[in-house]
């Protein structure tokens, strides 16, 4: 929960969200059932109970991201979205299942659990699985019997949900059932091979030194990884996620070249991941460049130099944003209609991109 709690340090962020919604106060008297509106709509215009499912969605898209940069614009989005909600409907309880998750974001657990639980007494919250599961997690490090009774409620409600079964497999090994513990873990991974899950069976394998097992596992989460970053290109997330499985695979390996029948091949692999993340890293770290670059950018308002412009198209090409850098690059020559990099980057892109004008580099 660690990273989650990093976007919300400094208090203001969480504000709107905790302290907007906790001011409705006592037990909801009504409310309405769970919405099942368009979860593209998130707009403020939209009705109460579209409000309410544009919440949930924003929650759930924030959770998937580990960057604050990536999550600030969802973040305000959800700010006014629940400001709105808030002052329309105060007495709906899937504000308090909201409000739940934003303490559990925040690292407040008593908050968290008070408010599940209260909603979990309402109509609406009693047969809702995503709660919990949710309150599972917030009692599984500490209290793994607790966590094991809303676990097994969650999986009544529904069947193999891979999360449920990764909060159980989490009790099981809590309670010293690694083989139970196992199975679970295995089957949350069948039931949908998310690199959360999947990581933690890698972890569960070296724990009983199965080196093939754990190899084989942490190669295949490696692999999904890397299809993540080339289906989504320019999205940093991806990309830290893929130096999260170079690191676990490494860690399996270099626990494989301990044992007294390692071989020549265990090495060549070891030394051969070393060197795929130490490239991942380059691309990380050009990630931390655009930041940069970009704030300078934002600084100078409408008169940034030339120079700075280059350097914005040209880091937004290594880190995979072509559309974007070539939008900068067009800009850059109506300023500068003979800038030399302008030029040459965006003949490069209009050439990779199969656009036949594109012009010869100058």
């Amino acid at each position: 929960m660690s990273a989650h709690r990093r976007w919300l340090r400094g208090g203001t962020a969480c504000f709107l969200l905790c302290g907007s919604i906790a001011a409705s106060g006592g037990e909801p008297a009504g409310g309405s059932a769970r919405p099942s509106a368009d979860p593209s709509n998130a707009s403020t215009e939209a009705a109460p109970e579209n409000r309410i499912r544009a919440a949930m969605d924003l929650l759930d898209r924030m959770e998937s991201l580990s960057d604050a940069e990536e999550r600030a614009p969802l973040l305000d989005e959800l700010n006014r979205t629940l400001e709105v909600a808030q002052r329309e409907t105060p007495n709906d309880p899937w504000l308090l299942f909201l409000r739940g998750r934003v303490h559990a974001l925040n690292g407040r657990n008593g908050d968290a659990v008070t408010h599940l639980r209260r909603f979990l007494a309402t109509r609406e919250g009693r047969n809702d699985w995503r709660a919990h599961r949710l309150l599972g997690d917030l009692f599984v490090e500490e209290f793994p019997q607790l966590a094991k009774a809303s676990y097994e409620k969650a999986a009544e409600l529904i069947t193999d949900e891979p999360s449920v079964l990764h909060g159980l497999s989490r009790c099981a090994m809590q309670l010293g059932r690694i083989e139970e513990a196992v199975t679970l873990a295995r089957k949350a991974c069948e039931a949908a091979p998310l690199a959360r899950h999947c990581s933690y069976l890698v972890r569960l394998y070296l724990a009983q030194r199965r080196w093939a097992d754990a190899q084989r596992e942490a190669v295949a989460v490696l692999e999904s990884a890397k299809q993540a970053v080339t289906a989504h290109p320019g999205v940093r997330t991806h990309v830290a996620e893929l130096d999260a499985q170079y690191r676990l695979l490494i860690e399996v390996l270099q626990s494989r070249l301990g044992e007294p029948d390692a071989s020549v091949d265990d090495s060549l692999s070891l030394a051969a991941m070393v060197g795929e993340r130490a490239a991942n890293a380059t691309l990380l770290a050009s990630f931390d460049r655009l930041r940069v670059i970009e704030a300078a950018v934002r600084k100078s308002g409408g008169a940034a130099p030339a120079r700075l412009l280059e350097q914005y198209g040209a880091v937004l090409v290594e880190v995979g944003r072509r559309e974007a850098a070539a939008a900068q690059f067009e800009n850059l020559l109506k300023l500068d209609p003979a800038n030399g990099p302008a030029t040459y980057w965006l003949g490069r892109l209009r050439a990779e991109a199969g656009d036949s004008k594109a012009p010869n580099r100058p």
